[in-house]
C-alpha cells in the first residue's frame, strides 16, 4: 500500500505503483472472499521504499518528528478501518517494507549498527504498532528487513527493536541468494534471531 502513488515519479508509476487504498480494499477483499490469508505490506512513501529509498510521502514532508508520529498513527488506523469496514482486514500487517535503515528518510533514518535517531524510528514503529492492535487486533504484525546475509547486523538491529519496546510478532526478511549470499549464511541468521528472540516467530 501507497500513501498517494498517483504523486510518485513517472519512472515508479510505469514500474507498477498505483497500489492506493482503493485498490487494495478491492484486492484485500478477493483475496479474503477466495478463503486466503491477507498480508499487508505498508510502504509509508508514495512509491517503492526500499533499504536505498525510503522517501516520506509527499504530502508528510514538512512535518517534523512529534507531526509524522501523528500523521503515521491516524494514516495507518484510517487505512485499517476502511479494510475492516470492507471486508479486507488483513491477518498479517508489515508495517514498513525493509526498513533496515528506517523509514520516512531523513527524519527516521537509521543504521541497524548505531544507535543514533532509534528513539524516533522506534516511536514511528510503536505508533504504526499501536493502531494496528486497535483496529485489528488478530493481526500478527510483522518487522520486516533484508540484512539476512548478514547476521550480526539482523541480530543488532532486533535487539534495538527490542530494546525499544516496540510491540510485533513476526520477524521479515528479505533474502536474495544474488546479494546476500548462500543459504548456509541465510541458515545462520535464522538460527540466530529465533534464538535470541525465541517469543518472535
Amino acid at each position: 500500500l501507497f500513501v498517494e502513488p498517483s504523486k510518485a515519479s513517472r519512472e515508479d508509476i510505469g514500474s507498477g505503483v498505483v497500489q492506493d487504498l482503493p485498490f487494495v480494499i478491492q484486492l484485500g477483499r478477493q483475496i479474503k472472499e477466495a478463503g486466503f490469508k491477507f498480508m499487508l505490506d505498508f510502504h509509508y512513501s508514495d512509491s517503492w521504499a526500499d533499504p536505498g529509498k525510503q522517501t516520506t510521502p509527499s504530502s508528510w514532508r514538512n512535518a517534523n518528528a512529534y507531526a509524522l508520529n501523528d500523521t503515521l498513527y491516524n494514516y495507518t488506523k484510517r487505512c485499517l478501518v476502511a479494510l475492516k469496514n470492507q471486508g479486507a482486514e488483513p491477518d498479517f500487517i508489515q508495517i514498513g517494507n525493509e526498513i533496515s535503515y528506517g523509514m520516512l528518510w531523513n527524519t527516521g533514518k537509521v543504521n541497524p549498527s548505531s544507535d543514533q535517531n532509534w528513539n524516533v524510528f522506534s516511536q514511528f514503529l510503536q505508533n504504526a504498532s499501536k493502531a494496528c492492535r486497535e483496529v485489528c487486533p488478530k493481526a500478527k504484525i510483522i518487522i520486516h528487513i533484508e540484512r539476512s546475509g548478514q547476521p550480526d547486523v539482523s541480530y543488532n538491529y532486533f535487539k534495538r527493536i527490542k530494546d525499544h519496546n516496540v510491540d510485533y510478532d513476526i520477524i521479515g526478511l528479505s533474502y536474495y541468494p544474488f546479494w546476500h549470499n548462500d543459504l548456509s549464511v541465510l541458515a545462520n541468521t535464522l538460527n540466530r534471531l529465533k534464538q535470541s528472540f525465541p517469543d518472535k516467530r
